[in-house]
């Protein structure tokens, strides 16, 4: 039940900060409506749409995962809104695209194959907690609090890993001269 919990915990909270992200301001709307254009997925007069669609498709799942009895469900649909996520990074780099991802807000950072895995990796973190949520039996995962902190702690490190790569791998990435 641990990988449910870490589940919930890291998709909720970075299902949070992305939606958050893409809602803070008209500026930070815009600049995601245009990075979905320019990620070149949908013809660019459909950027407006599919914006909204994915932000309501992040949200909507949000209250899914958010909610322990369509928690399973909820990780199930946000792995497939991951995956679909992951398709469209991994499209755009082959193109070789020159956006960011605004995955996370308004970035310098162009889309690159670490956006791709990074996506995969909650696709497949959803996945694997919707799947323990279906077929285990379903005990209370926040009545057990030192599985409760592990998870915790587990899914902090992880949500701050997926929101700050960029910043990450520039930190430890070779200095530019």
């Amino acid at each position: 039940m641990l990988v449910l919990a870490v589940a919930v915990l890291t998709v909720a909270s970075v299902l949070i900060v992305s939606v958050a992200s893409k809602l803070r301001s008209a500026e930070a709307y815009r600049r995601f409506r245009d990075g979905v254009a320019e990620l070149g997925a949908v013809p660019a007069r459909s950027a407006g749409i599919t914006a909204v669609a994915a932000i309501a498709g992040e949200t909507a799942t949000l209250g899914l995962v958010a909610v322990p009895v369509t928690a399973a469900a909820g990780l199930l649909a946000a792995g497939v809104v991951f995956t679909v996520f992951a398709v469209v990074l991994a499209r755009a780099v082959t193109r070789g695209a020159a956006t960011g991802c605004h995955c996370f807000g308004a970035t310098t950072e162009t889309v690159a194959v670490r956006h791709v895995v990074r996506t995969g990796f909650l696709a497949l973190l959803a996945f694997a907690g919707g799947a323990v949520g279906v077929t285990a039996p379903a005990p209370d995962p926040w009545t057990a609090a030192p599985a409760t902190v592990a998870a915790v702690a587990v899914a902090a490190l992880v949500v701050a890993t997926v929101v700050y790569l960029d910043e990450i791998v520039w930190l430890f990435g070779r200095p530019t001269r």
